[in-house]
């Protein structure tokens, strides 16, 4: 995906999202539901404004951020070596967001449905194809697995974000299951597996670094 395309795309998103929130605003009592637990269930209410802008105001910033890296990352030069991956990841970040943003717009209609079953599947797509950008990314200190280990070394960077991107795929088809699982377990099966293989991996590149050094 090209660097124009992505950032059009994005900025569309965002402009969809605040317009949603701005049409529904009037619609909407002086305080809503913003916040689900593990559950899905609501488990805290507030101020309207901020629970109808809060999703597409923080996907601005995230995509202003990801915009400004690669100019600021001392490895930038690695940007253009998987430019189009990395924009394809912004607009999976922004349209993240903005699903949230409408899953929550929705709930506050009067919608009626388990949130964390709801985004179940987009978190599972969201790491599938975080798991096919993984492995052509190129060491830098902000996108990517970033562990004092990846980042000392191509090698370790490689061969973690090869793994990586396997176990993100991986993990992205078990949370796509959550939309099937009981309530409670939804938010369970779309997060654990993920967050327990990220800390396997920090363990793998440490590993693999150590092998790096001795064998020098």
């Amino acid at each position: 995906m090209s660097t124009a395309i992505a950032y059009i795309l994005s900025l569309v998103l965002i402009g969809v999202s605040f317009i949603a929130s701005i049409y529904v605003y009037p619609m909407l009592p002086s305080e809503i539901a913003v916040h689900w637990n593990g559950a899905g269930q609501v488990d805290g209410y507030g101020n309207k404004f901020i629970g109808l802008f809060l999703f597409p105001a923080i996907a601005t910033i995230v995509f202003l951020f990801l915009v400004i890296v690669p100019y600021i990352d001392p490895f930038r030069e690695n940007f253009k070596k998987f430019r189009k991956e990395y924009n394809l990841s912004i607009v999976l970040m922004v349209f993240t967001f903005m699903f949230f943003n409408a899953l929550s717009l929705a709930w506050n209609l009067g919608i009626r449905f388990n949130f964390a079953r709801a985004a179940a599947p987009m978190l599972g797509m969201m790491f599938f194809i975080m798991g096919t950008i993984l492995p052509r990314t190129k060491r830098n200190w902000f996108f990517g697995i970033r562990t004092p280990w990846t980042i000392s070394s191509d090698m370790v960077w490689e061969k973690t974000h090869k793994i990586g991107g396997l176990i993100f795929k991986v993990s992205g088809i078990i949370a796509m299951f959550g939309i099937l699982v009981p309530a409670d377990f939804a938010f369970v099966v779309a997060i654990v597996p993920l967050a327990v293989s990220l800390v396997w991996l920090i363990i793998y590149s440490y590993i693999l670094f150590r092998k790096e050094r001795f064998l020098q």
